[in-house]
């Protein structure tokens, strides 16, 4: 998509506001988990040809904090079922303030020694 220099300046601004937004109400905590995403993954022949709505679903945890260039970290946080009962991996993300990686690190780290969902795989 071809941006004037201008629309692509305006564009900057509205992400340095928002980036400002997400810093603003992240000022007062840690870090903040979420979802890494809003519902099972789906299978790979499905995210080869996503329509509208599925791409908004996989990215609607994610895109955010890539716009604002805030720190994540995605890593197992459980299992739920599919709807053949399988056991399916569960994503978390830990989201922080600008430049606080090493605090992120540190959550992450106690949540994986507290509970053992980096250690368990399902079945292939």
């Amino acid at each position: 998509i071809a941006r004037s220099g201008i629309e692509y300046d305006e564009l900057l601004q509205r992400r340095l506001k928002f980036t400002g937004q997400m810093e603003a109400a992240l000022a007062r905590v840690d870090s903040v988990l979420i979802p890494a995403m809003s519902f099972i993954a789906p299978p790979v022949e499905k995210m080869i040809r996503m329509d509208e709505e599925t791409t908004a679903g996989v990215h609607r945890f994610t895109v955010p904090f890539t716009l604002s260039q805030l720190p994540t970290i995605t890593f197992p946080g459980g299992f739920t079922t599919t709807e053949a009962g399988r056991p399916f991996p569960v994503g978390l993300q830990m989201v922080g303030s600008a430049f606080e990686e090493r605090r992120l690190v540190d959550i992450v780290g106690a949540f994986q020694a507290a509970t053992p969902w980096n250690k368990e795989h399902p079945a292939v």
